[in-house]
């Protein structure tokens, strides 16, 4: 029993300290904290925290995620650093992580940031919907963190940037000995890209008595740090709501909204297309797929050339969902229904480049576009279908004349003609006079 022990005790300490070896950027030993404790004094229960090693940096407007902790609530809260702060008081509001101690299932997801403590540059933000998970072995691998956008201090590439991203790269183990919570710490890759524009194109419906279209929606990216040859599938998050926009003579423009969808998933694989076919007369069937180069793109849809002139720095296009539109009015009045796909970002993207595959969280700003579509051809129509028919019936009147002619020009053809026709003409007469026979000869014997 005692050698049982022994061994049981030895396995324990070997499987803590292999962890110690993975994950040898931090060690750090506390009890799990309050979530309205102070944010410094949280982060002094690491004896090897020093405030000096954290100044304040006027021109460096980033947020930096430098601790986390699990609380007795079983929440999980993040510690960070803003060097700007208080020249700009910069707050996060969300934040990139997945759950899961394989890095090659890495599925990050969009939290909202709830602000517990700040004391200078430093606070403390609770993970919103985030529950602690029970296992003994908790990992968290934090992708990116997000700010607002600020016209005073950021450019935005995009039409619109709604929130600024800053790499995280970090991926935390904790676990639980002799009623300590244990924190490591490793730094993980991360693919900075920047989202060159969003917006989408417009694909009519048909003829229809009021006018009514979808929209395909669709992102412009880039990548400095590697030449991705080749993307197997990539995870886009977005927001959405649908809008009611009316018109009215001496009153102007209102809008109201509906439906409101926060941080929507969606995976998008190299396997993926799309088609969509309006429901009106001389509907048009539009065929894309989910993900497209650049030159792809551009030879499959009519672009306007102030959109091409947005996607030139673009190397990819994720086309990730579609919305309807519609329209209705008069001379006073006039309504519009459609829906706005807002604060757009990738958030994995798993890819080939130089002979090696990649699957890697995203650091890139949540950005929106325009109402306005991007292509030229939004109210395009299909008259294929009544060209196909007009052609086969000038094709038959064609024939008819030709018969017409050659019979005139030739007596002998024409008397061939006539008999054709008396022949066929006594032919189906009798086959009709078989049909009939069995009706007539019921009619006699039922008088």
């Amino acid at each position: 029993m005692k050698t049982m022990l022994k061994y049981v005790v030895t396995s324990i300490f070997v499987l803590i300290f292999s962890f110690m070896a993975l994950f040898g950027s931090g060690f750090i030993v506390n009890a799990s904290v309050d979530e309205y404790t102070d944010v410094v004094a949280d982060l002094k229960q690491d004896k090897t925290f020093n405030e000096y090693d954290f100044p304040h940096r006027n021109e460096d407007y980033s947020i930096q995620v430098i601790q986390i902790a699990e609380t007795k609530l079983n929440n999980l809260c993040v510690y960070a650093y803003s060097p700007a702060y208080p020249d700009y008081d910069l707050k996060a509001t969300e934040i990139s992580l997945s759950i899961g101690e394989n890095i090659k299932d890495l599925s990050p997801q969009i939290y909202k940031l709830k602000l517990l403590s700040q004391s200078g540059v430093f606070s403390k933000y609770m993970v919103e919907g985030l529950e602690v998970p029970s296992t003994p072995f908790r990992y968290y691998n934090l992708v990116s963190i997000y700010r607002p956008f600020n016209d005073n201090i950021d450019t935005s590439v995009a039409e619109v940037t709604n929130a600024v991203a800053y790499e995280i790269g970090q991926r935390w183990c904790t676990y639980t000995l002799n009623n300590e919570i244990t924190y490591e710490m490793e730094t993980i890759n991360v693919l900075d890209v920047t989202i060159q524009f969003k917006s989408f194109v417009r694909y009519q419906n048909g003829f229809n008595l009021h006018p009514s279209s979808c929209d395909a929606h669709y992102i412009g990216f880039s990548c400095e740090d590697y030449i991705i040859e080749k993307i197997y599938d990539a995870d886009v998050c977005y927001s959405s709501r649908e809008v009611t926009e009316t018109w009215a003579l001496g009153v102007g423009t209102s809008y109201s909204y509906d439906n409101v969808q926060e941080n929507v998933v969606v995976t998008l694989t190299d396997k993926d297309s799309a088609s969509h076919k309006g429901d009106g007369l001389f509907a048009k069937t539009y065929h894309w797929n989910r993900i497209e180069s650049k030159e792809e793109f551009l030879n499959r849809e009519d672009i306007k050339d102030d959109a091409k002139e947005l996607l030139k720095d673009s190397q990819w296009i994720l086309r990730f969902t579609e919305t309807d539109y519609s329209s209705s009015g008069f001379q006073t009045s006039a309504h519009a229904y459609y829906t706005e796909v807002t604060d757009v970002t990738i958030l994995r993207l798993h890819f080939y480049s130089k002979g090696v595959v990649y699957n890697l969280g995203v650091i890139a700003d949540r950005v929106s576009g325009t109402n306005i579509p991007s292509n030229n051809n939004t109210n395009e129509l299909d008259f294929s279908p009544v060209v196909d028919m007009f052609q086969k019936i000038l094709a038959v009147i064609g024939v008819l004349v030709l018969l017409a002619i050659t019979a005139y020009a030739f007596p002998i053809v024409s008397t061939f003609f006539s008999v054709c026709y008396k022949v066929t003409k006594k032919i189906v007469n009798f086959i009709l006079s078989l049909l009939i026979a069995p009706f007539k000869l019921f009619g006699k014997k039922k008088h």
